[in-house]
């Protein structure tokens, strides 16, 4: 991985440098504003998996190597895979980008981006649901107040007919529910 940092008057002006020194595959990993402009720091051949690793791995190499010097070139280049090369003394000073505050920060930000989005895409499978078979997403409602798991609402609410009334359907998924609860034969009463 090619990290390199530049500083232009706008961020057009940034972006526009980013795209012909790294090509359209660079990923931007963080943007500010700075005296004069702006700075963006940007990547070429970004490994999310690779700095999930590096920030793992640097509390433990920050205890065993307190005298390490920070980096200070504008470039770093980065391994590419996780083997030998990144436990050996010349890969771990290479990772020390991934300890920087505003990459971390900015990794949160995407985690809860994504977990936003998922919620939100859910939220809208749902409603489509809803709206296309109700009686299936009343059901599968109910069945998930009552603590079971989606996946055994769904299997219950799989074998709903298209003209049931809800009490009906909710009965006959009641008793399939029954039907599968394991009972033993013992009688603790006459032991």
């Amino acid at each position: 991985m090619k990290i390199k940092r530049y500083f232009a008057p706008e961020l057009r002006q940034a972006i526009r440098q980013v795209r012909e020194e790294q090509g359209p595959e660079a990923v931007i990993l963080s943007n500010r504003r700075v005296s004069g402009g702006v700075e963006i720091i940007a990547a070429v051949d970004y490994d999310e998996t690779l700095l999930d690793q590096a920030i793992a791995v640097a509390p433990a190499e920050s205890r065993r190597e307190p005298s390490r010097e920070p980096q200070t070139a504008e470039e770093a280049d980065v391994a590419g895979s996780s083997g030998p090369a990144a436990s050996s003394p010349a890969g771990r000073g290479a990772n020390i980008w991934s300890q920087e505050p505003t990459l971390v920060e900015m990794q949160r930000e995407l985690r809860f981006l994504r977990d936003l989005l998922e919620d939100q895409l859910s939220s809208l499978a749902w409603g489509e649901m809803a709206r296309r078979q109700p009686l299936r997403a009343r059901l599968l409602k109910r069945l998930g107040d009552l603590g079971l798991d989606p996946e055994l609402a769904q299997d219950l609410a799989g074998k709903i007919g298209p003209n049931e009334d809800f009490p009906r359907v909710w009965r006959s998924a009641l008793e399939c529910l029954c039907r599968r609860v394991p009972v033993a034969d013992d009688d603790i009463l006459t032991q």
